[in-house]
């Protein structure tokens, strides 16, 4: 994919499938997202090429993504995006979305742009998560609702997790070698 991708339909990626992105894409969900991946052929969202500059975004947004499900993908070499009107900090940005599950799921390798994950108004269940060698924080959670279970945080350059007038519950879940909180 390249450059602004907006999708406005129920979108579903199947088991196995690897989408590559160019620098500085962005994929614009505005309806509900299912990354149905397995153990055996996981789904993956990396650069196109290995040495390219990052990817931008992955957006999440509006109530029509309610109920969103990522499970069994790694996400890796993405940024974020910025414009006059909005920002989005991590490479996955969730906003007003509710009922969002990711299991099972990898995140690798941000750059550019603080955060893998960042949500806004938004509410969430994280289980059997990774998150790696984050550019600034792993996950941003701002004015959310959130649970993460059984999830392993590593390598993060500044927050494992951080924290902005949310409600966050963290159960089971490791935290080494990362810059703050």
């Amino acid at each position: 994919l390249t450059c602004s991708n907006t999708m406005h339909n129920p979108l579903l990626i199947k088991s196995g499938t690897t989408v590559r992105l160019r620098p500085g894409t962005t994929l614009d969900i505005k309806h509900m997202l299912t990354v149905d991946g397995t153990p055996e052929a996981p789904i993956q969202f990396p650069p196109k090429q290995n040495d390219q500059a990052p990817w931008g975004v992955i957006v999440l947004q509006v109530h029509r993504a309610d109920g969103t499900q990522l499970a069994h993908c790694k996400i890796t070499g993405g940024s974020g995006s910025k414009g006059d009107l909005f920002e989005y900090s991590g490479m996955l940005s969730i906003h007003n979305v509710k009922d969002v599950y990711i299991g099972n799921c990898r995140f690798e390798k941000n750059s550019a742009v603080d955060d893998m994950l960042h949500t806004v108004y938004s509410e969430l269940r994280l289980e059997g998560v990774r998150f790696e060698n984050a550019f600034s924080d792993a996950v941003d959670f701002d004015i959310s609702k959130a649970q993460i279970a059984d999830s392993y945080f590593e390598g993060s350059g500044n927050d494992a997790v951080d924290l902005m007038t949310s409600e966050v519950v963290i159960t089971g879940t490791v935290f080494k070698h990362n810059g703050d909180k």
